[in-house]
């Protein structure tokens, strides 16, 4: 996948502040939650350490290198975590996976991969827009970036801070399925210096773990009502799809 450039260092004025945005969500799955949650803070799981009321920073004390060279052109490419909670490069037309996290719902796990940026203290931003009303979900934080080899720093995948927790379900925004249909991924990356990128991708969004399968489509389908009942016992959800 050819990188998107942007241009070389330098302060580009004040930076732009977003409030981070980490929806809460109530799942009926509250309980599995409560367990997922209760063995984050020993088993090393991607979310260990996540406050899933926090504000959706992950940068402690950074002292990173640069990763890269200041005087080359910055480069990113977005990744996404699949089910497994593999990192991978997400391409223009790809499948976007719909996860369910700590704090409930489902969201998509977006990060980046990025070359010639400051790592510490970088705004992530990812935005879902639907192609037809415009309609947007979102999620902004300030990341740390772990530094790979050839002047890459990247979300990790063993820590969901690092990637935009974009909330997508339950689906109250948008009155077409999100499973299955095409949607306009927006990501952009921010360094503390001033480096600005930005990547826009067509994707379509799908429920990827298989053992969650219906609840997921009739949470995430049109035109679903907050505390609809969903049958999770297999098959297809109630009422069927939109």
């Amino acid at each position: 996948m050819a990188p998107v450039r942007g241009p070389a260092c330098g302060k580009t004025g004040p930076q732009r502040v977003i409030r981070s945005r980490v929806r809460m969500f109530p799942h009926p799955h509250h309980v599995v939650l409560l367990v997922a949650l209760a063995a984050s803070a020993c088993s090393g799981l991607p979310w260990s350490g996540v406050d899933a009321g926090s504000s959706g920073t992950s940068t402690g004390r950074c002292q990173l290198p640069f990763a890269g060279d200041p005087r080359q052109a910055a480069e990113l490419e977005v990744t996404v975590l699949d089910e497994h909670y593999r990192a991978s490069a997400l391409l223009d037309g790809g499948a976007l996976p719909m996860m369910f996290p700590p704090q409930g719902g489902r969201v998509a796990f977006v990060g980046v991969r990025a070359r010639n940026v400051d790592p510490c203290q970088a705004r992530l931003t990812g935005v879902l827009r639907d192609t037809m009303t415009r309609q947007v979900r979102l999620d902004a934080r300030t990341v740390n970036l772990r530094a790979t080899d050839g002047g890459w720093a990247q979300s990790a995948e063993t820590n969901i801070t690092t990637f935009a927790n974009i909330p997508l379900c339950p689906n109250q925004w948008t009155e077409r399925d999100l499973h299955g249909n095409p949607f306009d991924l927006e990501v952009t990356l921010e360094d503390r210096d001033g480096r600005h990128l930005q990547q826009t991708l067509r994707v379509t969004p799908y429920c990827a773990e298989p053992e969650s399968l219906a609840d997921c489509l009739c949470t995430c389908r049109g035109g679903y009502r907050l505390g609809q009942s969903c049958n999770v016992d297999g098959g297809a959800p109630d009422g069927g799809g939109g």
